[in-house]
């Protein structure tokens, strides 16, 4: 859902056809998508107002022994997942999560 409200004017419509659970034609969601009728305004206020706060950030995953780098938005991205979904509750939980789903060697090379 973010990809349909984010603020960019750039939305990736193949990769948000590749998360679907249950795909649709490609052409019926970029229409959908670039020719939606409503505000996108509201729904995006609500989203932030009830988004949780990260269980962890970068500067944790620096001080675990990961480079930065462009990998840190998809490790980030999937603690923040698992968390929506109620998988992860701590920050002690979000790094076993990330060491577990990302070990450091696989994320290096």
């Amino acid at each position: 859902l973010e990809g349909l409200v984010n603020d960019s004017e750039r939305k990736s419509m193949q990769a948000m056809h590749g998360r679907l659970s249950d795909p649709i034609h490609y052409q019926a969601l970029q229409h959908f998508i670039t020719h939606s009728p409503w505000d996108a305004k509201p729904l995006w206020d609500r989203m932030c107002a009830i988004r949780p706060e990260p269980l962890i950030t970068g500067d944790d995953l620096i001080a675990a022994g990961y480079a930065p780098g462009p990998v840190f938005k998809q490790i980030l991205s999937a603690v923040e997942d698992a968390q929506l979904d109620g998988g992860l509750q701590s920050k002690k939980q979000a790094m076993k999560f990330v060491s577990q789903k990302f070990p450091r060697k696989a994320v290096a090379s």
